[in-house]
């Protein structure tokens, strides 16, 4: 029968545990960059009939404000740091421009990274929901960015605007227009906006596509990826259009002053429901847009107003507000929803385990092997009674070496992959024989003592003989009995009384 055991509150004193402060975010924070972000895909592009764009000297005021921009915000205190998954080691330096880029194909995210103190593209600013190509048309590696145009002609025969070349015929772009005309939007294209769905381009709106093409001069380091997670940043909401609605030809996005979109008051975009991560790096105001009753980017007068507890799974309630230079006002609200989707991970700090007989009980088997395991989830240690330990491999054996299987659970049913913990094991003490020789003449004890060593043959099979202790008790005259103790390498002691010995000893003693 295999025994599988769910270590108890027993056992808790067995192993290390953290405990965590809970995070509590309150925000009512103002937000000192420009154009927050929605991503959007690309199609393969021919530009050969435009005019290429001359390279970008100066970064506006607004995007220059970004790179003051923080993972949490401004306004962030926290009882406990949150995880940020990057790995920054490879952020490349500085190469004269003023962001770095990164494409997640699995996520259908853009971020932007700006230059930090030591000269590297390690702080996150802004990030975009996009579209990649469809089964991996988009291809991974790092490239550069070169020339640029306002309106390109991609492949089927619809138009881009805002079109940016990484390499060869993959761009970022808007989503895709029937024509040249800003009213004849594939609404149905930008609907997939946080999908894969191009043919190999990167699908922006027109707001992310015009920041990137305004802010990014040619040479910019674009790296396209893949990764399950979706950046220090995270992933903004997707703003949805109702297809055939009166204003569906235009991206609501769009600051061209004939948007049909802006009525004369601020419109607050992309603050609907969002998800985030328990206990990972987060932007409250990520991909949320706030414009002015003309098209202008205003989000950087806009607050955000609620409570996320970014350690606890659950739905959060934010209010975003901003009042244009009119002093007209606009909110709306939304709700961060805060899941746990993400396994917790197993460190264990050694590759073998050694268990001797006392060691290898049920009970005492499992608490030796949990004393090298922890488990980490969202940057907490978790007690030990979310782990189970498979030691049916151990049953009804005597010595030699077996795996366990070992893994745990956290509360949102996030089960780390099975792992294997070699264990050795010797349940046997060592064999102890008596001598057929029983008669000593010795001129001192240390001497009797050796002969005795010698005589008696001592023996482990599997893990050796490491200590052998020999006492000797008189029980007449010249008779003796002899107790031997041994030790083998795993700690198993064995233990055997020998009688009916004569020992003699010489003048010395």
């Amino acid at each position: 029968m295999k025994l599988r055991k769910k270590i108890g509150l027993t056992l808790l004193g067995l192993v290390t545990m953290t405990i965590s402060g809970i995070l509590l975010l309150t925000l009512v924070s103002r937000f000192n960059y420009g154009i927050d972000n929605n991503y959007n895909v690309t199609e393969s592009g021919n530009c050969s009939n435009e005019t290429a764009m001359e390279p970008m000297e100066a970064v506006s005021d607004g995007s220059k404000q970004a790179q003051e921009t923080i993972v949490n915000d401004g306004a962030l205190s926290t009882a406990k740091e949150l995880l940020d998954l990057e790995d920054y080691s490879e952020a490349p330096a500085d190469n004269g421009c003023p962001y770095f880029i990164k494409v997640n194909r699995v996520q259908n995210v853009v971020t932007v990274y700006a230059l930090d103190e030591d000269g590297y593209y390690t702080k996150p600013i802004k990030a975009m929901l996009c579209s990649v190509g469809k089964n991996n048309r988009t291809p991974a590696g790092t490239f550069q960015t070169s020339d640029k145009h306002e309106w390109c002609s991609l492949v089927g025969g619809v138009y881009g605007q805002y079109a940016y070349r990484i390499d060869g015929q993959i761009m970022f772009h808007s989503v895709p227009y029937f024509s040249m005309n800003k009213g004849d939007l594939e609404t149905e294209e930008y609907n997939k906006l946080g999908t894969s769905a191009s043919l190999g381009c990167i699908r922006l709106s027109v707001a992310d596509a015009k920041w990137i093409y305004d802010n990014c001069p040619s040479g910019t380091i674009v790296t396209i990826y893949d990764s399950d997670y979706e950046g220090p940043l995270g992933k903004p909401t997707a703003e949805k259009i109702e297809v055939g609605s009166d204003y569906a030809g235009w991206d609501p996005t769009d600051p061209d002053m004939d948007n049909p979109w802006n009525q004369g008051m601020p419109r607050i975009l992309g603050g609907g429901l969002r998800t985030i991560q328990r206990g990972y790096t987060f932007q409250m105001a990520c991909g949320v847009l706030a414009l002015d009753g003309q098209g202008n980017d205003i989000t950087s007068e806009m607050t955000v107003v609620g409570d996320v507890n970014a350690m606890k799974v659950g739905d959060y309630p934010v209010t975003y507000e901003v009042t244009d230079a009119l002093g007209n006002k606009t909110a709306v609200s939304g709700v961060i929803r805060v899941v746990d989707t993400i396994p917790p991970e197993l460190e264990i700090d050694t590759e073998e385990i050694t268990l001797n007989r006392a060691q290898s009980s049920e009970i005492n088997c499992i608490a030796s092997i949990i004393r090298h395991i922890q488990v980490v989830d969202a940057g907490e240690y978790l007690s030990p009674d979310c782990l189970t330990v498979d030691i049916s491999h151990l049953e009804g054996q005597s010595e030699g070496r077996f795996s366990v299987i070992v893994w745990a659970e956290d509360e949102s049913g996030n089960q780390t992959d099975k792992k294997k913990i070699s264990v050795s094991l010797d349940r046997e003490a060592p064999v102890i024989l008596e001598p057929e020789q029983k008669s000593f003449f010795a001129d001192s004890t240390e001497e009797l003592e050796q002969m005795l060593s010698e005589a008696i043959v001592v023996h482990d099979n599997y893990s050796g003989v490491k200590d052998v202790r020999i006492s000797w008790v008189q029980e007449t005259d010249e008779v003796y009995s002899v107790l031997v103790t041994a030790k083998d390498g795993y700690g198993n002691v064995g233990t055997v009384f020998f009688q009916d010995f004569n020992f003699s000893y010489g003048k010395n003693e």
